[in-house]
């Protein structure tokens, strides 16, 4: 109700604006295209910037300790449970699972988790009716829990299948080259290769999680990410800063010299969302999340210029600068009712060749950016 109450107060402003002096507008649309084209070039640019390749270890001398953090709240327990079960039945024996379920509003989701929990030693749960922080908090709660041997941590969210070879093919990336984080992309079994946000997340991680390679800057997403705990606890944890608290955590590593690193290999497969709201709510979370974080780094100065270039590219991947101009339009048609003198052919050219430009340049990525994503061999 506030977002659309907002989104008609906004409608309203740009039409008297519109009415009123077209010129602002025009201002405004120029600064728009301004930042658009920026954002083209360098998505470009990351996409065709030469990669480097990542070789895992043949074989692990020894098995360190692997933490593996499962937070809930008001999931259904015939959804986190096999996720548990493909936890336990790993190839990997020598890890604990933390399972965390905060600010839940029905005990009838989580009850039947802690009972199943009870019947396996390598399985902690707890339960807290009240923890500020939202997932980071969870995250960050599950860390202060863990067995003080931990060498590593891999975050899971409650929807995730992992496979059983998932943490023995994590461990040997990761203790290759001392990375503080292996990140692994997100796939899902409930829907096809060809589903359009299957497409989109996957565009995601071939375009601008595998672009971070070349100086290991692959921010992590959430879920299927191993993170050293020396590196974890060098930073303080987990903190709320922003709602995108994997993004979050990324920054604060780069800051501090670490080395972060996307794997094109699926360890793993969740829910994808599966309404409109839900999908609306996800995006538009990593969107506001991502954009407190852009503003954090600009004023990061123990990042290098280039380090922030290539996570504002990853931070606003999610962004798109159609919506102004498409508004722009709208309007006008609008206002032309009002006022004839408003230049509506000019502004119909200028947008439409935006939207040109736009898809030739998406089309390009697409070609060059490709990544097979397999599953593990």
């Amino acid at each position: 109700m506030r977002r659309g109450f907002l989104y008609s107060i906004i409608f309203l402003v740009g039409l008297v604006l519109m009415w009123y002096d077209s010129s602002i507008f025009v201002f405004l649309l120029l600064i728009n295209f301004g930042f658009h084209y920026f954002q083209l070039i360098s998505q470009l640019w990351l996409a065709y910037r030469k990669k480097r390749t990542y070789t895992p270890l043949r074989k692990n001398k020894n098995s360190p300790f692997i933490s593996i953090h499962i937070p809930i709240c008001d999931e259904p327990p015939e959804i986190v449970i096999p996720v548990i079960e493909s936890c336990l039945n790993q190839t990997y024996s020598n890890f604990e699972i933390i399972v965390f379920d905060n600010n839940s509003s029905q005990e009838a989701n989580w009850k039947p988790v802690q009972e199943f929990c009870a019947s396996h030693n390598k399985v902690k749960f707890f339960h807290q009716k009240k923890l500020k922080g939202f997932k980071a908090g969870a995250l960050d709660f599950c860390r202060k829990k863990s067995h003080p041997s931990t060498r590593y941590v891999i975050t899971v969210d409650a929807d995730y299948m992992l496979d059983r070879k998932c943490l023995s093919t994590a461990i040997r990336y990761i203790t290759n080259s001392k990375l503080a984080v292996v990140q692994f992309p997100q796939a899902y079994y409930n829907a096809s290769e060809q589903n359009f946000l299957v497409k989109e997340f996957e565009h995601y991680f071939n375009t601008y999680a595998n672009g971070g390679n070349k100086k290991g800057t692959a921010l992590p997403t959430g879920t299927l990410t191993l993170i050293s705990v020396k590196a974890l606890n060098k930073v303080g944890g987990w903190k709320s800063f922003s709602l995108t608290e994997d993004a979050n955590l990324g920054i604060k590593l780069l800051a501090n010299g670490c080395n972060l690193w996307y794997i094109p290999k699926i360890v793993g497969k969740g829910l994808i969302p599966s309404t409109t709201i839900s999908i609306c709510k996800q995006l538009n979370r990593w969107i506001y999340g991502n954009m407190q974080c852009l503003i954090k780094i600009f004023n990061n100065s123990r990042l290098r210029f280039n380090d922030k270039l290539i996570i504002s590219v990853q931070l606003s991947a999610w962004i798109n600068f159609l919506g102004f101009p498409s508004l722009g339009l709208l309007l006008l048609l609008i206002s032309r009712a009002f006022n004839q003198s408003l230049p509506l052919q000019t502004m119909i050219q200028i947008c439409l060749g935006h939207y040109l430009l736009f898809i030739l340049v998406k089309l390009l990525i697409f070609k060059k950016a490709r990544v097979p994503i397999r599953p593990i061999g």
